[in-house]
């Protein structure tokens, strides 16, 4: 079973309340899969952020993120 957790930091557009599934997913891909099709419903697309396969006895984690994630500063 796979479990999506969402973090956001005041300073960010908050789009969390849009990644909510209504059930859980079996694997990581039908995580992503659903993940990227909500994001491209925002107009925007989702990168890797962070990956660590796991490896001995951890558990593996993938962190996605909006391409042009980050703090809007406006134009100098």
């Amino acid at each position: 079973m796979v479990t999506l957790s969402l973090l956001y930091s005041s300073g960010y557009l908050d789009y969390s309340s849009n990644f909510v599934p209504e059930g859980s997913f079996r694997m990581r891909e039908e995580a992503i899969i659903w993940l990227q099709r909500v994001a491209l419903n925002l107009l925007f697309a989702l990168v890797t952020k962070k990956f660590d396969d796991g490896g001995g006895s951890r558990r593996g984690m993938v962190s996605l993120g909006c391409e042009r994630g980050g703090i809007y500063r406006g134009l100098a």
